[in-house]
């Protein structure tokens, strides 16, 4: 599969929903704002629906607004697009509405974990980010990306890539960024629009997190853990988060990070970092969830300090 068939589904329809997954992040907003670009450039219809609102921390991204929860019932959809997302479970009820509407669903994504759950899968985990290959969709169906297209691909590939600053971070990310710079973008800019608005709230609440990290005792694994006294009151809002991880991930010699986030009373949200090229993909297709081998994660459901335990020794098991 390469991005010409995708454009060929793009072209064979007309009526498009665009998605992506739970738990938003800067690649996922990027790319579904670019694919609706794409596609009211080739004529189509789409609206973007997602399984929940944006968090808040991207609100100063130009052309949020056109990103929506509910699913407009003015339209008879053809196709659901489904962007940077892994398995259908991860659109909960959009997947089950292209199941029970006989959607056609396109799958893109550039997760290894990926299940192929589309009609037409685009799966390229050497790719930094979906928003690298929505820039190779628009350049393979000969679609000018125009200056907010360009902004969009830009914040998901830059997102994806830990600001140009990880391993994903490939000769071909550098030479579409430097087109899209060309094309305007203003990289301080978005920078600041991404990681300049966060509220005073939220950085409280990363003090209190970095009061929670461990270290394992070969110095190889920290950790840190957000419990629900711990949130609740601190106007925590999905996405806030984003970052926190970078901390633990930064000391010195530790290789692999986690961040322990308990969602709910007997549900906490597990996100793993690799700095080197260990595999934590592996840790957490274990318990069911998967990613990139730097960048996976997993949600379990039990006690809290119970799953701690488990995900350390079984990263143990693998690393160490």
């Amino acid at each position: 599969m390469n991005p010409n068939k995708i454009v060929e589904a793009l072209k064979k329809y007309n009526n498009f929903i665009i998605t992506a997954h739970i738990n938003l992040e800067g690649d996922a907003i990027g790319s579904v704002l670019a694919m609706k670009s794409l596609l009211d450039k080739l004529g189509k219809d789409s609206r973007i629906v997602v399984p929940e609102a944006v968090p808040e921390i991207y609100s100063k991204i130009r052309g949020i607004d056109a990103i929506g929860t509910e699913i407009p019932s003015d339209v008879k959809y053809d196709a659901l697009v489904a962007l940077d997302c892994t398995s259908a479970k991860r659109i909960e009820n959009i997947a089950q509405y292209a199941n029970e509407n006989k959607l056609i669903i396109i799958n893109v994504d550039h997760h290894a974990s990926n299940m192929n759950f589309g009609d037409v899968n685009w799966v390229e985990p050497e790719a930094s980010s979906a928003g690298e290959m929505l820039y190779d969709i628009f350049k393979a169906a000969s679609i000018e990306i125009d200056m907010l297209a360009a902004e969009h691909l830009y914040i998901a590939i830059m997102t994806d890539t830990g600001s140009f600053r990880y391993t994903n971070t490939t000769p071909h990310v550098f030479r579409v960024a430097a087109e899209l710079l060309e094309k305007g973008v203003d990289p301080a800019e978005l920078y600041d629009a991404l990681y300049s608005n966060r509220t005073l709230d939220n950085i409280r609440l990363l003090s209190k997190a970095l009061g929670t990290i461990k270290v394992d005792p070969g110095g190889k694994i920290a950790w840190a853990v957000l419990d629900l006294p711990l949130l609740e009151g601190s106007g925590y809002n999905k996405g806030d988060l984003d970052g926190f991880i970078d901390y633990p991930r930064s000391i010195r010699d530790v290789e692999v990070a986690i961040l322990f986030t308990q969602i709910a009373a007997g549900v906490v949200k597990v996100s793993m970092r690799s700095n080197t090229d260990l595999d934590v993909n592996k840790v957490a297709s274990a318990f069911g969830g998967g990613g990139h081998i730097k960048a996976s994660g997993c949600t379990l459901t039990g006690e809290l300090n119970d799953i701690i335990e488990r995900v350390i020794d079984e990263t143990k098991r693998y690393f160490l």
